[in-house]
């Protein structure tokens, strides 16, 4: 188990489509209810998850996370839900010095696309960012008349931290050359994850 402390957080993706339960659940455990629309090609999945915030500066802070993660599970599980995977993010940088298939480093590019024409700014967007290697989500409420917040996502499964920068990097400037509003990139390195081939085909 990977020795790291400082800013963490975790989903708990489980199957079902009861909304407003999970909403209930989230609440009495004092989470987060999210969803998040996955898409590449013509291919599409939605995952219905929590989210949770972690601190902890001490030794052992990951399997303590851990422990906290099976108690949530237990209390979804009682609320009807199956827990489909268990995922731990470590926020502070710098995190892991290297990269495998199974603790990983991810990268998120939030974009605000415009909401008339949000179909074809996607399509161009898609266009960009996929022959580089990187893969769109979205909240699909995460949305105004204005604007619709758009993610393009990255996943760096090998090398160390300073080729991960310079991959970072190439990817902010082909998103910057388009022409897409970049409103902020989040990295984060998975150090724990139950069920990697969850998702093996959108990243």
């Amino acid at each position: 188990m990977a020795e790291l402390a400082g800013r963490f957080h975790a989903h708990l993706t489980v199957s079902g489509d009861n909304l407003n339960a999970l909403a209930q659940v989230c609440a009495h455990l004092r989470i987060k209810r999210t969803i998040i629309d996955l898409s590449r090609d013509q291919r599409s999945q939605r995952d219905v998850m929590t989210t949770a915030y972690f601190a902890d500066d001490q030794p052992g802070a990951v399997s303590r996370i851990i422990d906290l993660l099976e108690v949530q599970s237990r209390v979804l599980a009682d609320g009807g839900f199956q827990i489909v995977r268990a995922k731990l993010e470590h926020e502070t940088l710098p995190s892991l010095s290297s990269y495998s298939e199974e603790q990983y480093h991810e990268v998120h590019c939030k974009l605000r696309l415009p909401a008339p024409d949000f179909e074809a700014r996607r399509s161009a967007l898609q266009a960009v960012v996929e022959p580089i290697g990187m893969v769109l989500s979205r909240n699909p409420y995460e949305r105004s008349e204005e604007a619709v917040i758009q993610f393009a996502n990255g996943r760096i499964k090998k090398g160390d931290v300073a080729g991960a920068d310079a991959i970072v990097a190439a990817w902010e400037a082909a998103i910057d050359e388009g022409e897409f509003e970049r409103v902020e990139t989040k990295r984060e390195t998975v150090v724990f994850d139950t069920h990697v081939a969850h998702d093996a085909w959108w990243a």
